[in-house]
């Protein structure tokens, strides 16, 4: 409450960003539970997660427009929301590799986790405009000599950790208001894989 610069935005941009990572938080429980209970309501935790990350990003839409008159707050860097928008497209290089190892490895359901991860990324890239990069995986990482199914997809969680670490930084440094929610989309489709990644790395070995 001291602060002179955590300003109503700012306070709901860190609201937003706990509720993504209470999700991803609820996920890995519900994928390592044993207890049929437990996971019931890990999962219906994680999924009221992402209904109070909805509400208030809403909140923290009308906020950025009510601050944005009288605020003297930099404008977002150009190259931020860039970043992350690149970083998501190499992540997608990344998880589809990983995918592609996993499936060679006799993990199935982890390598269709990952594929889902990477496809979901590359459409994010297809909107974006971004010109399809074909570059053949081998040269682009290094997991896939990698034997440790765990480490693999621990790999590609970090991946998608960055990834989200991008966005959220991109939305903390508004410029206009579409750059703005671009980079709550991204952020959000990044929080959707932290979950969908998490599951299968705290999961039984299939």
């Amino acid at each position: 409450m001291a602060s002179a610069v955590l300003t109503p935005y700012r306070a709901l941009s860190i609201a937003v960003q706990n509720e993504e990572r209470g999700f991803a938080f609820y996920s890995y429980i519900a994928a390592h539970a044993g207890d049929e209970a437990v996971r019931g309501a890990a999962e219906q935790l994680a999924r009221e997660e992402l209904r109070h990350a909805a509400l208030l990003r809403r909140e923290r839409r009308r906020a950025w427009r009510r601050e944005r008159p009288v605020q003297s707050a930099p404008a977002m860097p150009p190259d931020v929301l860039e970043r992350a928008h690149e970083m998501e497209r190499r992540a997608a290089k990344l998880h589809r590799a990983i995918a592609a190892r996993l499936s060679a490895l006799g993990h199935p359901d982890d390598a269709t986790a990952l594929k889902a991860a990477a496809d979901d990324e590359r459409a994010a890239a297809a909107a974006l405009d971004f010109a399809a990069d074909d570059t053949p995986a081998k040269t682009l990482v290094h997991p896939l000599d990698e034997q440790d199914r765990s480490a693999l997809l621990r790999t590609g969680l970090v991946e998608a950790e960055r990834v989200y670490d991008a966005y959220a930084d991109a939305v903390d440094h508004p410029g206009t208001e579409a750059d703005l929610l671009a980079a709550q989309d991204g952020s959000a489709r990044a929080v959707r894989r932290l979950g969908l990644i998490s599951a299968r790395l705290y999961a039984p070995v299939s």
